[in-house]
């Protein structure tokens, strides 16, 4: 692999948390993209129905059903789900491998 590529892969963004973490997005700019894209308050309940525009209520909807696996709120947007929206929507990079691998790795 490329030595150019490798060191993006590796300083990508890779999540967002509450705590601040090295290449990691925090509450303040999740709940910052949430604003722009929810009619509801950022909160414990973000409803996937209160997202305005459809194709990012789609897009949501897909990742929480699929790749972003949950045991329950089948109609609530996770902060992983709204980080990899978020980073596409913003064009910014991220590391989607390590997201993925991430949530593969908890128990659901």
């Amino acid at each position: 692999m490329n030595m150019a590529r490798f060191a993006i892969f590796t300083t990508c963004l890779r999540g967002a948390y509450k705590k601040k973490r090295d290449c990691s997005v925090g509450k303040t700019e999740v709940k910052a993209f949430w604003k722009t894209i929810s009619d509801r308050a950022f909160g414990k309940t973000n409803l996937i129905t209160s997202v305005r525009n459809p194709v990012y209520r789609y897009v949501l909807k897909i990742l929480s059903t699929t790749l972003v696996g949950r045991k329950s709120g089948k109609n609530k947007a996770n902060w992983i789900e709204l980080f990899i929206l978020m980073c596409r929507v913003q064009r910014r990079e991220f590391n989607l491998a390590t997201v993925l691998a991430d949530s593969f790795s908890r128990g659901r």
